[in-house]
């Protein structure tokens, strides 16, 4: 019993050499670009990730090993939305309909960095992390979002900084 324990539920120092593996893989990881045909804008992802039509780039853990597990799936997402004239953090999520708790927003420049917990109006869920660059253009919200679980929160250094150096 004890035995097959140990294959669904791998110790902590074997978790962690797997987050290390995830570490290594975005660092070194060859960058693409994104160019949306309609907007224009150009976003970067790591080459491994699952690109999808919808501007989403995906990189999901394999499921049969259980050592990934509790690193889940790394979501790179870009969005634009109509915005309206002045606004803060909180009236951007508003707008693109994130159910965020923020934790911290700062502004840059002309865009706005919001870093929170995905969540619901009752509270946050457990472990994942939001973060978010959203720059306002002509009426228009351009959002580059980040979302991963807390334990990879190393792991994705590299893919904060993409977002947070995204510019329009």
């Amino acid at each position: 019993m004890a035995i097959s324990v140990g294959l669904l539920w791998p110790r902590e120092e074997e978790r962690g050499e797997y987050r290390k593996r995830l570490k290594t893989m975005i660092e070194t990881a060859r960058m693409k670009s994104y160019t949306d045909s309609l907007y224009g804008y150009t976003v970067k992802y790591p080459g491994f990730f699952n690109p999808t039509d919808d501007c989403r780039f995906t990189f999901y853990p394999p499921a049969y090993n259980p050592r990934w597990r509790d690193c889940g799936a790394i979501v790179l997402q870009c969005m634009v939305v109509r915005g309206k004239g002045d606004w803060n953090a909180e009236e951007a999520l508003r707008t693109i309909g994130a159910t965020v708790v923020i934790r911290e927003s700062r502004r840059q420049n002309d865009s706005i960095i919001i870093e929170g917990t995905e969540g619901k109006e009752y509270g946050a869920v457990s472990g994942h992390r939001y973060h978010a660059k959203c720059i306002m253009r002509q009426k228009l919200l351009f959002v580059y979002s980040l979302v991963y679980t807390e334990d990879c929160s190393e792991a994705v250094g590299r893919l904060v900084e993409v977002v947070d150096q995204w510019e329009l």
